[in-house]
C-alpha cells in the first residue's frame, strides 16, 4: 500500500468517523491527564484496548496490505490448550 493510498484511506475514515477528543491518564493509571483525538474509537466513543486493536484490527490489516509478514493463524489465548478429551 502506497503512503498516498493510505493517506486518502485514512481521510475517509475521518470524514466518515470524525475524531473524537478523550482525556486519560498517560503512561500509567496514576499518570498525569492527557487529552488526545483518536482516530479509532469504540462505539461509545472511548479508547479501544489497544492490544485488541493491534491484534485483531491493525497487524490484520498491515498483513492484507503486504505491509508486514502474514500473522500466524493461531488466536490469542489458544496457546498451551489441548484438544478435549
Amino acid at each position: 500500500m502506497s503512503g498516498s493510498l493510505l493517506r486518502r484511506c485514512l481521510r475517509e475514515h475521518m470524514q466518515k468517523y470524525p475524531p473524537v477528543e478523550v482525556t486519560r491518564p498517560w503512561g500509567s493509571k496514576g499518570g498525569d491527564p492527557v487529552t488526545v483525538r483518536l482516530i479509532f474509537y469504540t462505539r461509545e466513543k472511548t479508547a479501544i484496548q489497544s492490544n485488541w486493536f493491534n491484534s485483531y484490527r491493525w497487524k490484520p490489516t498491515l498483513a492484507a496490505a503486504g505491509l508486514i509478514k502474514p500473522l500466524s493463524p493461531m488466536r490469542r489465548g489458544d496457546a498451551g490448550r489441548s484438544p478435549a478429551t
